[in-house]
């Protein structure tokens, strides 16, 4: 708290230590410290910091997001929905990263996501997109291509929050 170390240089405070094992699951995790002990006596505001340490050169973890809560109100760790997209029943791999944005293609969002399905030589028509969420809150629609090198365009819609898959059929 207040520095990220604990020493005279930053001043800070070290409220805890979480442990994640070497071979933890790669997936969601919910770990929990309990700091009520030091900050239910505090009448300001304060920094927080997390510190990562580990032996990695490269990334040691992903994310996904942080929360405090209290003895009166809990905390829940959401669960983000996820889509799948098919074109003729095929499953096809739904991007995790949006469009960048370019100076070419002018996207400024990060709602944008794009994928690309090989069309058989013989099929002759445009193909059949569908989609389908791991929640019935997320509401889909599906503009199908006009040719079978057209683009697909799959909106999902989750409490307001609408992204856009742009699925380019390209032929084979």
């Amino acid at each position: 708290m207040d520095g990220p170390w604990d020493n005279a240089t930053w001043k800070g405070k070290k409220l805890g230590v979480i442990t994640v094992p070497a071979n933890a699951a790669q997936k969601a995790t919910k770990f929990t410290l309990d700091v009520s002990a030091i900050v239910d006596k505090l009448d300001k505001k304060h920094a927080i910091y997390l510190v990562a340490e580990g032996d990695e050169a490269e990334g040691l973890f992903d994310l996904a997001g942080i929360g405090f809560s209290s003895a009166k109100k809990k905390i829940e760790m959401p669960v983000v929905p996820t889509v799948s997209i098919k074109v003729n029943g095929q499953d096809i791999t739904v991007p995790a990263i949006p469009v960048r944005s370019t100076n070419a293609n002018g996207i400024v969002g990060y709602d944008i996501y794009e994928t690309t399905y090989k069309v058989p030589a013989t099929v002759s028509a445009a193909p059949a997109v569908t989609a389908s969420a791991s929640s019935p809150a997320v509401k889909i629609s599906i503009t199908q291509a006009a040719s079978k090198t057209g683009t697909a365009v799959v909106k999902c819609d989750y409490k307001g929050i609408v992204k856009t898959y742009k699925v380019v059929l390209a032929a084979e």
